[in-house]
């Protein structure tokens, strides 16, 4: 679509976009992003508009969040209003179920201006990619609800792989997959008894999702696109990610109401081992984005800094916690592959300055280098290369239970602070108690 026709049928998305790409001058971006919110604001509140055009807007502004997180908007605000609009235009039903109730319409009566359910490939983009975004957010932000998936999202899924409308179609389903699989990890946990006993099924439930998360790898998969594979595999590794840190979580409240023992020398090992998956997760989903193309980072969407943060934030606790697990690992080299992460930043920053039309990062990463020497400082722990061999053959005697008191991996953040704190200016807090080990 031409801009010209861009700007006639779609005045909302079309404004977005301008505001979003406007990355030569980032006064004018942020004076831009200011109005774009004050429309926002203006057609849903005093015009009550339902149409795609706006919801594609919000999305879009949502997505690249970055450029406007300093002005204060509030993330779940705008994710409620994307989904608000999603319910009215009824695309979270398919054509047969138009007749059914909405939400908020009891009767099912049918005098919406979506009323007519999903139909056209457009609006199945628009279904997913809230999906995606909410469920990506929520997995990593506290202040955000994330969009359970449906039978319609997957049928979404099927349609737009199978017609092959447009290039990135693919990737879109490709990433909306992996958020599927993230949700049943999430509810399969959280659905557990919650006791204080470490029983099989526990053990048999995760290796299960293991399996289940090791069949979403994407690498397999023959896209065309370099970029497009490089993004999957960050988010595939996310999906391992949040598949250990919530097991972990779950296995040391468990495992910290008792003696080790208690629960048996290879409960106490598979937590061990828990440990190293996250780090190793942790560290392939920052491998991955390290080789991504300048080009593309100036335009990375928001959803894929904020999986960046929460890598880094993971890696940093882990490191800053006192334990034989965290000892062991080779901390010199983790935190050299963070060093890494601030550098690819101002690198593609000054790539894009050689630019024709400069394009800049918000200022919001400027202080990215601080925040990482900040998390070195915060370690001060000594490191060896190699696995203590009593975790290595299962032997735990020398491990204590008081070692497990108060471990807790939950990384859940509100989405201003967040951002903030790992890119920002430096001022980055573990806001734990670095005294709690496990």
């Amino acid at each position: 679509m031409a801009p010209a026709e861009l700007f006639r049928e779609k005045p909302v998305l079309f404004m977005i976009i301008i505001a979003v790409t406007c990355q030569h001058d980032v006064e004018l971006q942020s004076r831009l992003c200011s109005f774009c919110r004050t429309e926002f604001a203006h057609r849903i509140w005093d015009q009550s508009e339902v149409s795609l055009d706006l919801l594609q807007g919000i999305l879009v502004f949502i997505a690249w969040r970055h450029v406007h997180v300093h002005l204060g908007s509030k993330l779940s605000s705008l994710i409620h209003s994307a989904i608000a609009l999603a319910v009215d235009l009824d695309i979270y039903h398919e054509p047969h179920q138009a007749a059914k109730a909405r939400l908020g319409a009891l009767d099912g009566s049918e005098d919406s201006v979506g009323s007519g359910g999903l139909r056209t490939l457009e609006q199945r983009r628009a279904q997913l990619g809230l999906f995606w975004l909410s469920s990506v957010l929520s997995a990593c932000l506290q202040d955000v609800a994330g969009v359970k998936s449906s039978a319609s999202v997957a049928n979404s899924c099927h349609m737009l792989e199978q017609a092959k409308d447009l290039p990135s179609d693919l990737h879109l389903v490709r990433l909306v997959q992996l958020q599927i699989t993230a949700e049943t990890v999430i509810a399969a946990i959280s659905e557990d008894d919650g006791g204080n006993n470490l029983n099989f099924s526990a053990h048999a439930m995760f290796d299960l999702l293991g399996r289940e998360v090791k069949k979403a790898d994407p690498s397999g998969l023959l896209l065309s696109d370099g970029s497009s594979s490089i993004l999957l595999s960050l988010s595939y590794h996310m999906l391992r990610l949040l598949l250990y840190r919530t097991y972990l979580d779950e296995v040391s409240h468990s495992m910290s109401h008792g003696d080790l023992h208690a629960h048996g020398i290879s409960a106490a090992a598979r937590c061990i081992s828990l440990v190293f998956s996250t780090v190793d997760a942790a560290k392939a989903a920052i491998t991955a984005f390290l080789t991504l193309d300048s080009d593309i980072l100036l335009s990375l969407p928001y959803p894929h800094w904020i999986q960046m943060g929460h890598a880094i934030r993971t890696l940093a606790r882990i490191l800053a916690m006192k334990s034989e697990a965290s000892e062991a690992l080779p901390a010199v080299e983790l935190l050299k592959l963070l060093e890494q992460v601030p550098t690819k930043v101002e690198e593609a920053m000054g790539r894009g300055m050689q630019c024709p039309m400069p394009r800049r990062l918000p200022a919001i990463f400027q202080g990215f280098g601080k925040t990482v020497s900040g998390i070195a400082r915060s370690t001060g722990i000594n490191t060896t290369t190699e696995m203590p061999l009593e975790v290595e053959n299962g032997q735990t005697s020398r491990l204590d239970s008081s070692l497990l008191n108060g471990m807790n991996m939950e990384l859940y953040e509100e989405d201003e602070d967040f951002m903030m704190n790992i890119f920002s200016d430096g001022g980055f807090q573990l806001n734990f108690d670095p005294r709690w080990t496990y």
